[in-house]
């Protein structure tokens, strides 16, 4: 068995060349659709030469491979107009540990006292950057300025830090907190803070075959409601009924969701926080996922 993760010309046609000579099972690991993702996120030409070589190179690997795995739930939909069969294809997403929250680290008193209390706290923790559309939750934050009930924290570094720090002095935003990187071992302390977890994505044709969002886990198993904004057929929190999904980049929808949320009472938050639990310990937990890939490797086809 050889597994493979995104194909570049020599290194899959020598694993191709190996699993053929020793007779093993050659299994495709997608962690990213490219060269889709340089097509519809970054703006690159389908008629780039660098582009044309990954898309042969992708064409051959969805004919040869024995088995595809993807972090994409729906990516076969894209994958076999490129030769690969669906019925050798399954996803397995990204996934956590739950002792990452059972060893959870608590959070520093520096951090503590810079929180607000007696909030309703919609938080974010990842990167700052274009694709996780953190311009849209600042934007989302400047509409609901004038409530003094609702603040955002935001939690993480990234690209657009500078850029955050800047838009929040100069629209004088004192609903926003921000909080930089912070050890993985503190964010489950992080999280129980919050009263609903938000993440974003920008608005593209890429998210028709789904998402594979490494911060999704982390939030179900906060147990507190999830804010998904996304344009995408796959809709994880609301198939876990842990949360609402709303437009991706539309601050006005955002604002609905929060206080569509806020308006429920702690039971029904709770509820959904809970369905989240159930979610990622039934579906998401690594030592399942890595279960299902055993089987995948070592399982007939």
């Amino acid at each position: 068995m050889i597994l493979f993760g995104s194909p570049s010309l020599i290194p899959y046609v020598s694993a191709l060349r190996l699993a053929r000579k020793y007779k093993v099972r050659l299994i495709w690991d997608i962690r990213d659709l490219w060269p889709l993702t340089l097509i519809e996120l970054a703006g690159k030409s389908k008629y780039h030469p660098l582009i044309l070589l990954h898309q042969w190179v992708e064409n051959l690997a969805c004919r040869k491979s024995d088995y595809i795995v993807s972090n994409w739930p729906f990516a076969i939909h894209h994958l076999e107009k490129h030769g690969a069969d669906q019925e050798k294809f399954a996803w397995i997403p990204n996934g956590f540990y739950p002792e990452e929250f059972n060893e959870q680290e608590a959070l520093p008193d520096s951090i503590v006292q810079r929180l607000p209390v007696d909030k309703f706290i919609v938080g974010y923790t990842g990167t700052l950057g274009q694709a996780n559309a953190i311009q849209t939750l600042l934007d989302t934050a400047k509409l609901t300025q004038a409530d003094p009930n609702i603040h955002y924290v935001l939690v993480g570094s990234g690209r657009l830090e500078q850029a955050v720090h800047e838009f929040v002095q100069i629209n004088e935003l004192d609903n926003i907190t921000l909080i930089g990187s912070i050890p993985k071992k503190q964010i489950p302390a992080m999280l129980s803070v919050f009263d609903v977890c938000y993440v974003g994505f920008v608005k593209s044709a890429l998210y028709r075959y789904g998402s594979s969002l490494h911060k999704l886990p982390e939030y179900f198993m906060s147990g507190k409601p999830i804010l998904y904004a996304i344009d995408s057929p796959f809709k994880p929190v609301d198939d876990a009924e842990a949360g609402i999904t709303v437009p991706a980049e539309d601050p006005a929808a955002i604002v609905q969701g929060i206080y569509q949320l806020q308006a429920l009472t702690p039971e029904q938050r709770h509820t959904m926080g809970e369905n989240g639990r159930k979610a990622a310990l039934e579906g998401y937990e690594y030592g399942m996922l890595a279960r299902k890939l055993e089987a995948i490797m070592f399982g007939p086809i």
